[in-house]
Formats: structure tokens, sequence, C-alpha cells
């Protein structure tokens, strides 16, 4: 057998009738099979037990297919099922000297390497990297802390402020801006594109009197 198909994971979203799954890539043995369940809303992922579904194509280059649930109600669109090969990283074949040389299980055990490496490119490809060109090289990641936000510290990845302190802070800044929206308001301004301007409004007792200087954005409050 060779490898030419590089997928090795595939993810259909539930819509309350199928129950029949299909997959288009090699899966060696029954070992080497993943199915899992993804909670849209939350994000939260169950592996489904091997007695919950069967299988067909196992070994199969052009894949088969994967039958879950058994019974009950199909998954609804609220869940997803990934199919995933997940082959374990052992090597089980030992080759004797001055025995006949088997091609295929020679092949069998560099399809099962090249599967492996394809397993691990594709959690490579989704995993944190910094730029080729970066000088950080091994940036750390901290222990979890609930509800901490992860920042950079200009050296290592850390525990930042927490989700409270954050929305604290968004709230902190909410409102001053509303104090100085309402500041602002109390004063007649004019855009800053005026070279020179000399303005008095009365209103009552009250005027409004800028000073002609250059350049001027507001106008200067006094009480006549």
């Amino acid at each position: 057998m060779t490898v030419t198909n590089t997928d090795r994971d595939i993810t259909y979203e539930g819509n309350g009738a199928t129950t029949v799954w299909p997959f288009g890539f090699t899966i060696p043995d029954v070992d080497s099979i993943v199915v899992q369940l993804t909670d849209v809303a939350t994000g939260a992922e169950t592996l489904v037990g091997s007695s919950d579904y069967t299988v067909t194509g196992i070994g199969s280059i052009t894949g088969g297919s994967v039958t879950y649930p058994l019974a009950g109600s199909s998954l609804s669109s609220g869940t997803k099922l990934s199919i995933i090969r997940r082959t374990p990283i052992l090597q089980s074949v030992s080759v004797k000297n001055q025995t006949a040389y088997n091609a295929s299980v020679v092949e069998r055990v560099w399809d099962k390497g090249r599967m492996i490496d394809q397993e691990l490119a594709e959690e490579v490809h989704r995993a944190i990297k910094m730029p080729i060109s970066s000088s950080t090289l091994a940036p750390n990641f901290p222990e979890p802390a609930d509800a901490r936000a992860i920042i950079w510290d200009g050296v290592n990845l850390d525990n930042g402020p927490t989700t409270t302190e954050i929305s604290n802070a968004q709230g902190y800044a909410e409102t001053a801006k509303q104090y100085l929206e309402d500041l602002l308001s109390q004063y007649l301004v004019i855009p800053i594109s005026h070279d020179e301007l000399s303005v008095t409004i009365a209103v009552g007792s009250l005027a409004l009197i800028s000073e002609t200087t250059t350049p001027y954005d507001a106008i200067t409050l006094e009480i006549q």
C-alpha cells in the first residue's frame, strides 16, 4: 500500500438525520481510529466509545464510514462529529537476520511511519508558532489560571489580569469617556482649522467670550 492522501481527519455537523459518516483516508487498524463529539456552543469534546459506533473500511486506501449513533436520536445541528486517524506511535515489527525479505511487511512499516508524520504535521500546523524570523525560540506557557488572560511580558508568556479586572477597566474607561463628553458639552467647540476667531454669545446674564489667539479650538467660558 502507498500513502498518497494527506488527510487524517474529517468533521461533520449533525443535521438530525444522518447516522453514516464517510471518511476518505486510510485507517490501518481499529486501534488507530478516534470518534469525537464536539458541542458547538461550548466547545466541549467527548470521545465516543468503540462500542457505541461501527466502522467499515479499516485498512482500505479509499477509506470507509462510521455509523453513529447505533440507536436513538441522530445528532442535532448543535453537535459536530469528527473521525480522526491517531496512529499509535509504536513499532511492533521485528525483522530477523537471514530470513526472507517480505516486501509487504516492510512497506507496512513505512506506511505507518508516514501516517504518523502526517498526524504530527497536522497538529503542528494548528499549534501556536513564532515567526521564523523571531529571535524568541521557545516561549513557555504559564500554568493555566482560572479566568486569567495570557499576556506577553517581553520575555515569556505569563498569566495576566483576570476577566473581572479587564471588565472593571473597561467600565472605568467608559465612565471616564462619558465624564469627558459631559464636560466638553458645556463648552462651545469650534474647528481647529480656524486661525483666528472672536465670538461673544450672550445668554441671559452669561456670555461666552473667546480671545483672538491663533490657533484656537475652544471658547473660553467667562461670567459677565
